[in-house]
This record gives structure tokens, C-alpha cells and sequence, in this order.
């Protein structure tokens, strides 16, 4: 009887993870991909970055930008969304449409690798995974539990509280892990791509927005 009381007792803690207590603020960056250029995806914040492509050009479609094996845009760090103190969400519209071209298909990244920031990605298992690099601490690793579709639209959001992160698929709460912000990185971005080889998404981006958390 103890050893059931046990287990419903682990069961309960496990699963007693509150929701976060911050919302969505103001917005620091955002870049509409169906309103992009060939080879330009301008920031609607004024005085923010631009991304613009990189060594391989991602495609314009109708609902946003398709990148193929080695697609991707890059610009420099946006001002403030990084800087250890600020709690912030990470907002993305996607549609994988093949299986990543290596371990994992790059989404979005701003980070030194073992250093600071994060990278957010698709495995070659069809889940979502983000690598946070705290100020002072151990990476962890936040993936998602639900296996994505191919040709599925989902949206998906990363939140980055002081002492935890939390990632929602499609507007329900997917996972979450303890862990403080990203560390401090004046990193470039990088979208479509991530560190390692042919670490390439394959699929549309649709929009990419960040906001504070307040």
C-alpha cells in the first residue's frame, strides 16, 4: 500500500509543473517570412535587424519561406534579447516538410556553443529540442513530447522565465524544464541552419516574433 502511495505520489509531483505567471509584452522582433524577398526578411520593429540569406537562398512561398538542405538567413543579435536579465518568448510559425538533412534541423539560434544563449531545433525524430546555455551553469535541454507531422502547420512557443523554461505546441503546454535565462551573447542569428554538419530544416517558417515577458 506504502509503495502505491509512492507512485501516486511521484506521478502527482511530476505532473504539478504551474503554468507561468508572465505574459507577453512588448515586442522586440519580428519578421513576417510571408511578406519576405528573395533574399531579405525585413524586422517590422523599427531599428531592429534584418535577416537576410545566407550561403543558400530559402525559397518564397505563400505561407512563408521554405528552406531546403542548407537554407538560411542570418543577422546580427537583436539588441536586448539577450542580455541574462530580460525574460522573453520566442514565437514561431512552422511546417517541417521533410526529415531534418543530419541530427537535426536548425529553427532558430542565437548562442555560443557551451557559452551563452540557445538554440532551438528539429530532431531527426520528428520532436522539437532547444539547448540553454545558463549564466555560470550546465546546458539543459528542453524537447518537446509530442512527435510533429510532415505537412503540418504547428505553432510553437519558447518561454524563458528566471527559473524556468517552457515550450507550448499549438497553444497547450508540451514540456518544460528547470533552468534559469539564457546567458548573456552579443551571437548573429541564424534561422534554417544550426551548429554541426548538414544540421539543416527542411520546411516553412512562417513568422518569427519575440517578445518580452512581463
Amino acid at each position: 500500500m506504502r509503495f502505491v502511495f509512492l507512485l501516486l505520489l511521484a506521478a502527482s509531483l511530476a505532473a504539478g509543473v504551474p503554468e507561468p505567471t508572465l505574459v507577453p509584452g512588448k515586442t522586440i522582433a519580428a519578421w513576417d517570412f510571408t511578406k519576405a524577398g528573395d533574399e531579405l526578411a525585413p524586422n517590422s520593429v523599427p531599428g531592429m535587424p534584418d535577416l537576410k540569406a545566407g550561403r543558400e537562398i530559402p525559397g518564397v512561398v505563400k505561407d512563408g519561406m521554405q528552406f531546403n538542405n542548407g537554407g538560411r538567413l542570418e543577422g546580427p543579435g537583436v539588441p536586448g534579447l539577450l542580455d541574462g536579465k530580460t525574460p522573453f518568448e520566442l514565437d514561431m510559425r512552422i511546417k517541417p516538410l521533410q526529415l531534418p538533412g543530419g541530427y537535426c534541423g536548425g529553427l532558430f539560434q542565437c548562442f555560443e556553443y557551451n557559452k551563452a544563449g540557445f538554440r532551438f531545433y528539429l530532431f531527426g525524430n520528428m520532436k522539437l529540442g532547444c539547448d540553454i546555455y545558463p549564466q555560470g551553469g550546465k546546458i539543459v535541454g528542453l524537447n518537446s513530447k509530442t512527435i510533429l507531422e510532415l505537412g503540418k502547420f504547428y505553432d510553437v512557443r519558447i518561454l524563458f522565465t528566471p527559473d524556468r523554461a517552457y515550450l507550448y505546441l499549438d497553444g497547450k503546454l508540451d514540456n518544460s524544464a528547470k533552468v534559469g535565462l539564457p546567458a548573456t551573447t552579443k551571437a548573429d542569428i541564424l534561422v534554417g541552419d544550426s551548429a554541426g554538419r548538414d544540421y539543416y530544416y527542411n520546411g516553412v517558417i512562417g513568422h518569427i516574433t519575440i517578445k518580452e515577458l512581463k
